[in-house]
């Protein structure tokens, strides 16, 4: 006969993250907690980061959040910060071993938002990431 057991509160956590975690490695089809982990240590820097980065081009460009309202502010941001959060992904995902995934990733995006030109569907193009092979790339350099 069955037994169900009532879990305490940790043990449901720990129990619904498992599950998260599996849906996710199956989504993005990663192998290991290790890569997953990588890749959410990826996101997270990269959302920071993208803020911090984002301050010295608004200045250059002469956005300021003291000189406009906050209603023409915010979006004025959101447009500076989504193109260098979309190069910091890569730059980032590069240094921690991941631009593959996140490379696979950005083309996904660009190919569901209308941008299917030569740089995402060329199988030639040097950064398709089937085609890198880092061990000649940085022994060439």
């Amino acid at each position: 006969m069955l037994k169900l057991y009532k879990l305490d509160k940790k043990s449901k956590f720990v129990f619904e993250n498992y599950i998260y975690m599996k849906k996710l490695k199956d989504k993005w089809n990663i192998k290991s907690n290790f890569q997953l982990i990588i890749i959410l240590i990826v996101f997270a820097i990269t959302g920071s980061l993208s803020l911090v980065v984002s301050e010295p081009i608004l200045e250059i460009l002469g956005i300021k959040s003291s000189s406009m309202s906050t209603w023409l502010f915010t979006p004025l941001r959101l447009i500076i910060v989504f193109p260098v959060y979309q190069l910091l992904i890569l730059a980032i995902g590069f240094l921690f071993g991941q631009f593959n995934f996140f490379w696979q990733l950005e083309k996904k995006m660009l190919i569901k938002w209308g941008f299917q030109n030569s740089l995402i569907n060329n199988e030639n193009y040097y950064f398709n990431s089937d085609k890198i092979d880092t061990k000649t790339l940085f022994t060439t350099c």
